[in-house]
């Protein structure tokens, strides 16, 4: 059933898609504690995490929103699994022999919200009562001249920036960010549309920023991508975490001004798509792939060496993918 239209600013509505929004949510394992139970605090990452996704893509095969929110419960629980020391990344099951040591069950919710619909929270206090967001992927561009894009654009500048709302964006995620906060920042990308694994050179800040604390990364990462579009430029509040020579901005960070000397960023971004790693990834990127192949951005024998890299490097790409989100996490306290 559908709410009452809401007032979203400058005679805009949006409406809340339903009264009960469906919420996906996944259990796993809690932080294995001895002794006495540990209390949480504010510098560590709660035990029931509560995201909104800003879903951009309502049809397959990367879409619907189910199946993107899905990728990304797999994707966060795995990696609060990793920082959690949990060696056995079944989320569902945690085995009696470890319930007495942790700290009851912990979960990662995701609530949709659907960008092509103009549907968005309704109020700030429901803004607030999430401890992030998530910007995926999207067959649009960030520089498409249609009515929802130029409002999640001033969403992000209205919500997110103005608000430093811990954001994580993905591909289209990653280049409407910059495109928002500046614009003509999304273009075509020179080299042409890029599928498969591809590696990219952490920059120094980058490095820095994403090795805090125990979880150091390595100089370069092999992750897996879908896209036609790249960043060329960013704002005065972004800094590259590093690129190659096809795409030399394939991750950024977004940092509020004024924010102290080592300020933590309110926004990542990566043009890969780490959430492929994980449940049903390798499916939808397979299926991404082909669609990529039918719309002749790519040729049938480059889809073929595609599958077959992929499939060589998974391993490295499976990690290298958790070791990028599990630097995020760790910043955002998730």
């Amino acid at each position: 059933m559908m709410t009452p239209e809401v007032d979203a600013g400058e005679g805009r509505k949006f409406s809340s898609l339903w009264e009960n929004r469906v919420k996906y949510t996944r259990r796993h394992r809690g932080p294995i504690v001895s002794g006495t139970s540990l209390t949480p605090t504010p510098s560590v990452a709660p035990l029931h995490l509560n995201l909104m996704m800003l879903s951009c893509e309502d049809k397959p095969p990367y879409g619907p929103s189910e199946n993107t929110a899905n990728m990304f419960l797999d994707l966060i629980s795995r990696t609060r699994c990793i920082a959690w020391g949990h060696n056995d990344l079944d989320c569902e099951v945690c085995p009696s022999s470890l319930r007495e040591n942790r700290i009851g069950d912990a979960s990662v919710t995701i609530t949709v919200y659907e960008c092509k619909q103009m549907d968005y929270p309704e109020s700030e206090d429901i803004w607030n009562s999430f401890h992030g967001i998530l910007i995926p992927g999207s067959f649009n561009s960030a520089f498409d001249d249609l009515e929802w894009i130029n409002f999640l654009k001033k969403v992000i500048v209205d919500k997110i920036q103005a608000k430093s709302r811990k954001t994580l964006g993905v591909c289209f995620g990653h280049q409407i960010v910059a495109h928002a906060l500046k614009g003509d920042s999304a273009t075509k990308c020179p080299a042409g549309p890029q599928a498969g694994v591809r590696d990219f050179e952490l920059s120094t800040l980058g490095k820095n920023l994403l090795s805090r604390g125990s979880h150091s990364l390595p100089a370069s990462l092999s992750l897996l991508y879908t896209h036609g579009d790249m960043v060329s430029c960013l704002p005065d509040c972004g800094i590259s975490l590093g690129g190659n020579e096809s795409v030399p901005i394939q991750s950024a960070a977004y940092f509020k001004p004024g924010e102290g000397d080592e300020p933590i960023p309110f926004a990542f971004t990566f043009q890969a798509h780490p959430e492929y790693c994980c449940s049903n990834g390798d499916h939808s990127f397979a299926e991404v792939v082909k669609a990529m192949e039918k719309r002749s951005q790519i040729s049938s024998d480059e889809r073929t060496s595609i599958m077959s890299e992929v499939e060589m490097k998974k391993e490295l790409v499976v990690k290298d993918s958790l070791r990028a989100t599990l630097a995020v996490c760790s910043a955002f306290c998730w």
